[in-house]
């Protein structure tokens, strides 16, 4: 289902939620 580079809506959420949570992480600091 497409190569590695090809992102599924779960991997994306999950990216996203990362992103999000080390953004806070960094400038609650």
């Amino acid at each position: 289902m497409g190569d590695s580079l090809d992102l599924s809506t779960a991997d994306l959420a999950a990216l996203a939620f990362f992103l999000v949570a080390w953004l806070l992480h960094t400038f609650a600091s």
